[in-house]
């Protein structure tokens, strides 16, 4: 049996990973098209900004690959899939056949349109490459325009700001982190952005460019003008479905697979950013970052392309989202959109500390902190134990 797997990031990795442990026989060939092996991507601003040096990026060294027995197939894009002949295109030219196929190629980031934009230099932030760029072009006491205030965008702007650069963060919302952090919790947040020096307009877009030999201008909504050395796009990703275009296989968004990872062909799976569940998850959690929800899908993919019939656990995932730069820990349930949930918060403006619990029948289904986590992991692990709690129980994790 032989299985491909397209993409070498979280969810592709752990597909390979799972199936090489689970059956020593079949082959594995992973076909990526970066140049280097596993790294953890969502460090990428870290090693921006020096709190890691780029070896600790990676994950595993190639001899892994070779220890494993899995085919590594670098700096190669796949172009098509031909599901009439079950075989992949690449863009050499070169065809690889399978038995079974995953596709984990991953999502390509967002750029609006911008008038002007094409006359000057912007960056995202998807890969290795993008990074590189990056740190090599930031220069201390130059001026850094971020667009989109969620994770990405806010570690990017501690990033820059530790180098030296004077950082402005631009966001079309009326709050930062706007898809984990309620109102107050977002306010707290800010005060630790601006204490780093890092300038945030809200409830604005970027609407043009303005290029210019010394200093290019951006053209806010609002009307005013931003000066900027460096820009940056960090408004999140769109799945890259144009593998599939002229195929049979189903998409909406993205690729969309059922509660077993499969898409509307058979022997073939998606898994990660790409792929669209059609199963349900509980609602009100927040996924912002993928890459344990990544690893989980690849995992789970992988258990099926093996024909071990395992359904994705969506009620076991709990996404834990941390920042380097601020004491800040989110795990769970943060917005629940049923009836039945409790959700009980406190603030310290002048100490700047949030801190919020969602509760339901004496369990704890999800924290929020900000500020102090001291007792945030201890709070974590109820949650994951499931354990039934009295009430005062429950009000020590909001004490300030």
């Amino acid at each position: 049996m032989k299985h491909i797997i397209l993409g070498n990031s979280a969810a592709g990795f752990s597909a390979a990973t799972q199936i090489r442990e689970l059956n020593k026989e079949d082959q594995v060939i992973i076909i990526s098209k970066e140049t280097t092996p596993i790294y953890a991507k969502i460090m990428l601003p870290y090693y921006i900004g020096n709190d890691i040096d780029r070896e600790k990026l990676f994950l595993k060294d190639l001899n892994f690959y070779d220890n494993k027995d899995i085919e590594l197939i670098l700096g190669k894009r796949a172009q098509f899939i031909d599901v009439e002949k079950s075989q992949v295109i690449l863009d050499d030219s070169s065809t690889y056949v399978y038995d079974k196929l995953l596709i984990a190629i991953g999502g390509i980031p967002f750029v609006p349109p911008v008038e002007n934009l094409k006359l000057v230099d912007s960056y995202t932030i998807s890969n290795l490459s993008d990074a590189d760029k990056i740190k090599e072009r930031a220069k201390k006491g130059e001026n850094a325009l971020i667009v989109g205030c969620g994770l990405t965008g806010v570690e990017m702007a501690f990033a820059l700001s530790k180098l030296g650069m004077n950082v402005t963060l631009v966001e079309r919302g009326n709050k930062i982190l706007p898809m984990l952090l309620s109102n107050n919790a977002s306010n707290i947040m800010a005060k630790y952005l601006e204490r780093a020096g890092i300038t945030i307009r809200l409830n604005t877009t970027l609407d043009a460019v303005e290029p210019h030999d010394i200093e290019n201008r951006g053209i806010l909504s609002d009307g005013s003008k931003l000066p900027f050395d460096m820009l940056i796009f960090a408004i999140g990703s769109r799945p890259n479905i144009s593998i599939v275009e002229g195929s049979p296989i189903e998409v909406s968004r993205g690729i969309l697979v059922n509660e077993y990872m499969k898409t509307s062909v058979p022997n073939i799976f998606a898994a990660g950013d790409i792929a669209e569940p059609q199963f349900s998850s509980q609602p009100g959690f927040v996924s912002s970052y993928i890459w344990p929800n990544a690893m989980a899908q690849g995992k789970c993919a992988a258990n099926n392309m093996l024909g071990y019939n395992v359904p994705f656990d969506t009620s076991s995932f709990h996404n834990t989202v941390q920042l380097k730069d601020v004491p800040f820990y989110s795990v769970g349930l943060i917005h629940p959109t049923q009836s039945g949930y409790e959700v009980k918060s406190r603030r310290d403006d002048d100490l700047a500390i949030y801190k919020r619990v969602v509760t339901k029948d004496g369990l704890i289904y999800g924290v929020q902190m900000i500020g102090d986590t001291t007792l945030a992991r201890e709070a974590a692990s109820h949650i994951k134990k499931k354990t039934q709690l009295s009430m005062d129980e429950i009000e020590k994790y909001i004490t300030l």
